[in-house]
């Protein structure tokens, strides 16, 4: 489908490309060397999306400094993706991570935190989270949320990224963690997570299948 295209393509220039500031906004530096800022990877994607026969606009505006992302046709509606802000850091280990926090959004979604002038480009699709719904990780209560968690510990996955509109906050989600390790074991497991600021937002766990609670689990279950 072209939701799929769009992931692989998305995926693969976040799992190569590293942001090197040096490196400049070239999308040859980018496709040649991996390296860029966010004008390489909006311009690369862009580049590789029409390759694939799938509309795409390179975004101009702003965060807390000028930046680039992109706009993307799925199905007949616009959709914004940043690849750039889904390619983050951990901070110490300098280990990127693969992320969909910015992949697919709408409008409404990406404007807490980017601002454009809107009257340049198409207004994005309203239905938030496209991405999410469309795999079956797009959760309205922590119920169906913890159950797909314990799926996905029990598959053996070391990581998990949904949706979850009613994260509420980081006191919230632990609070419904611990409640919900008596009756669902498998969530010792949970080794870290990020969430949202407040309210809902994509949610990624990482879990730790070596059968020892980390650290992690341990401050939490405290």
């Amino acid at each position: 489908s072209t939701l799929e295209k769009v992931r692989a393509l998305h995926d693969d220039l976040v799992n190569r490309a590293t942001y090197d500031l040096p490196s400049g906004g070239s999308c040859t530096t980018m496709l040649l060397h991996n390296r860029g800022v966010c004008e390489a990877y909006s311009r690369t994607l862009w580049l590789m999306l029409r390759m694939a026969g799938i509309p795409c606009i390179i975004v101009a505006g702003h965060t807390d400094e000028p930046h680039a992302w992109n706009l993307v046709q799925v199905d007949g509606e616009w959709y914004h993706v940043d690849a750039t802000w889904d390619d983050p850091t951990i901070i110490g280990s300098n280990r990127n991570v693969l992320s969909h926090h910015y992949f697919l959004v709408t409008d409404a979604q990406i404007a807490g935190d980017h601002s454009w002038q809107r009257d340049s480009i198409p207004v994005s699709a309203v239905k938030d989270a496209l991405y999410f719904r469309t795999n079956k990780a797009y959760f309205t209560n922590y119920g169906q949320f913890w159950q797909a968690v314990a799926a996905a510990i029990d598959s053996g996955a070391t990581e998990y990224e949904a949706y979850l509109t009613a994260y509420g906050d980081k006191s919230a989600f632990e609070r419904s963690l611990l409640q919900n390790i008596r009756h669902i074991p498998a969530l010792a497991a949970v080794k870290s997570w990020s969430g949202p600021q407040s309210g809902g937002g994509v949610v990624r766990l990482t879990f730790n299948h070596s059968g020892t609670p980390t650290r992690a689990t341990e401050e939490v279950l405290q």
